[in-house]
C-alpha cells in the first residue's frame, strides 16, 4: 500500500504496499504537528503578555533617575521639570487632617476599647457572676445532700437488718425428720411482759415452752427484739432477724419453730418429728391441691401442689379465713430459706404497711413467685396453729392438739380471759417428767404424770 500526492489529490494504490514509506510519512507529519503546537503556544503567551503589560507595576523614570534629560547641571534629578519647580520652597500645610470617624458599632459594640473605670466594672461584674455561680452550685449541692439524707432516713425507717445464716455444703435433711437437738423452739418479744392485753405473759410462756423443749431435747430460745434494727417497722417483723439469729446460735439446728408469744403448748406429748417434720407425717397432713385464701379473705385462685416434692419443703404454715398466719410456722435451714428471709424483709413490703404486715408479705411472695409456693407446705390450723373458737373445721382447738394460739382476742377484749382459760386446760409437764431427754414421751406417761 502506498499514497501518492498529485496536486490537490491523493491517490491510494494497493498495488505495491510499502510499510516503510508509511512509517516515514507518519513520522514527518508528527514533527510538523509538534512544531505547530509550539508555535501556537508561543503566540498565545505573547498575546497574553502584551494585553496585560500596562497592569504591571513600574516607577516613573524621573524617580529612578534613569532619564538624563530630567537631571540638572549638578546631576540632581527634576532640575528641568517645570511641574516640580519651586517644590523645594514649599512649607508644610497648616490645615489639620480630617478627624477619623469611628463607627457607632465600634464605639458601643462588644469589641470597643474600655475605659479603666469600665474595665474595672466589667471585672467586678465577672467576679460577682463567678461568685454567684459558686453560691448556686453550693446551694444545689447542699440541697442534694439534704435530699439524699432524707432518702436514707426514710430508708432506715423501712429497712430490716436480718443478717444471714450459714448453710453447710452437703447439708442433708433426713426424710425421717430431724433429731431432737436439730430443732429450735423460738419466741421473741420486746420484754415488756405484755402481749395483746395478756398480763404477765412471759411468766407463763417461759416455763410452758422450756419444759416442753427439755422434755423432748429441743432447744428453747427467747430473744428480746429491742436489739434489732427494724426501723419504724412494727415489732412483728422482728421475727425475721430472730430466726436468723436462732440458726446462727445453734449451727446444728435444721428446723426453727417460730411460735408467737400469745400461744400455749397444750399437749406436751406431741413430738415434732413424728407429728409433722418427718416426710411421711407431713405428707399426711399437707393440704394438697386446695385453693389458698388470699390476704383479707376469699379465694385466691392459687392452688397448692397435688404431688409436692417433699425434699423441697422448707416452710410449713397454716392459713385462717384471712390468709396465711405466721403466728406459728416451721422453717428449715436451706439455701432457699436464706433467700426467702432476704425477700421477705424487702423494704418495699414494710413501706406498703399492709394490714397483715409480714403475713401479707409472705402471701405476696407465694402469690407472685411459684417457686416459693413449691417450697411451702400448707397444713390444717389444728396441726400447728389452732384458735380458741368453737366448731370451726380445721381451726378450732380440740383436746390433744399441740398448741392453741390466742389470736384476735383483742377484737372483743377477751385476751386475758381466754389466756387464763387455756392455761388452765393445758397438760402440764410434771416434776416426774422434767429432765426427760427422750424424743418420744408416751401418752400414758403424761396421763400418769397429770394424775399425780
Amino acid at each position: 500500500m502506498y499514497v501518492q500526492y498529485f496536486g490537490s489529490n491523493f491517490q491510494i494504490s494497493l498495488e505495491t504496499p510499502n510499510i516503510l514509506y508509511c512509517c516515514r510519512l507518519y513520522e514527518t507529519m508528527s514533527r510538523v504537528l509538534s512544531k505547530l503546537c509550539v508555535a501556537i503556544t508561543v503566540l498565545v503567551l505573547f498575546i497574553t503578555f502584551f494585553s496585560f503589560r500596562h497592569s504591571l507595576p513600574h516607577r516613573h523614570p524621573a524617580i529612578l533617575g534613569l532619564d538624563s534629560s530630567l537631571r540638572g547641571d549638578d546631576g540632581s534629578a527634576f532640575a528641568n521639570n517645570d511641574f516640580l519647580r519651586g517644590a523645594t520652597l514649599q512649607k508644610p500645610a497648616l490645615a489639620s487632617p480630617p478627624s477619623y470617624a469611628v463607627s457607632e458599632e465600634i464605639i458601643s459594640g462588644p469589641n470597643r476599647k474600655l475605659s479603666p473605670q469600665e474595665h474595672s466594672q466589667k471585672e467586678d461584674n465577672k467576679n460577682n457572676q463567678v461568685e454567684k455561680n459558686k453560691n448556686e452550685e453550693e446551694q444545689r449541692r447542699l440541697k442534694n445532700e439534704d435530699q439524699v439524707a432524707k432518702v436514707k432516713t426514710e430508708y432506715q425507717k423501712i429497712k430490716i437488718y436480718t443478717s444471714s445464716f450459714d448453710v453447710p455444703k452437703g447439708l442433708i435433711h433426713d426424710p425421717k425428720g430431724p433429731k431432737p437437738n436439730e430443732i429450735v423452739l423460738l419466741a421473741a418479744s420486746d420484754g415488756k411482759g405484755h402481749n395483746g392485753g395478756i398480763d404477765n405473759i412471759l411468766a407463763d410462756v417461759t416455763p410452758n415452752r422450756q419444759e416442753y423443749a427439755d422434755l423432748h431435747g429441743y432447744h428453747y430460745l427467747f430473744i428480746n427484739i429491742t436489739k434489732y434494727n427494724i426501723g419504724n417497722a412494727r415489732p412483728v417483723w422482728a421475727k425475721l432477724p430472730a430466726i436468723v439469729e436462732a440458726f446462727n446460735l445453734f449451727p446444728e439446728a435444721k428446723w426453727v419453730w417460730w411460735l408467737d408469744l400469745d400461744a400455749i403448748i397444750m399437749t406436751p406429748t406431741v413430738e415434732l418429728t413424728a407429728h409433722i417434720l418427718a416426710h411421711d407425717a407431713l405428707w399426711e397432713k399437707m393440704k394438697k391441691g386446695v385453693e389458698m385464701n388470699k390476704s383479707g379473705g376469699g379465694g385466691s385462685g392459687i392452688i397448692t401442689a397435688k404431688n409436692p416434692d417433699m425434699g423441697n419443703i422448707d416452710i410449713i404454715v397454716a392459713q385462717d379465713q384471712n390468709g396465711l398466719n405466721a403466728g406459728s410456722f416451721f422453717i428449715r435451714r436451706s439455701e432457699f430459706s436464706r433467700i426467702l428471709i432476704d425477700m421477705w424483709s424487702e423494704p418495699l413490703f414494710i413501706r406498703e404497711n399492709w394490714n397483715g404486715q409480714e403475713q401479707d408479705a409472705l402471701w405476696h411472695l407465694v402469690k407472685e413467685h411459684p417457686t416459693v409456693l413449691e417450697h411451702l407446705a400448707l397444713v390444717s390450723q389444728r396441726q400447728i396453729n389452732a384458735y380458741p373458737v368453737n366448731n370451726v373445721a380445721d381451726m378450732s382447738w380440740e383436746f390433744g392438739d399441740l398448741v392453741v394460739h390466742i389470736a384476735g382476742c383483742w377484737v372483743k377484749n377477751e385476751c386475758n380471759d381466754q389466756w387464763k382459760k387455756f392455761m388452765g386446760r393445758r397438760i402440764p409437764v410434771s416434776a416426774s417428767l422434767k429432765g426427760h431427754k427422750s424424743a418420744t414421751v408416751t401418752a400414758a406417761a403424761i396421763t400418769a404424770a397429770v394424775a399425780v
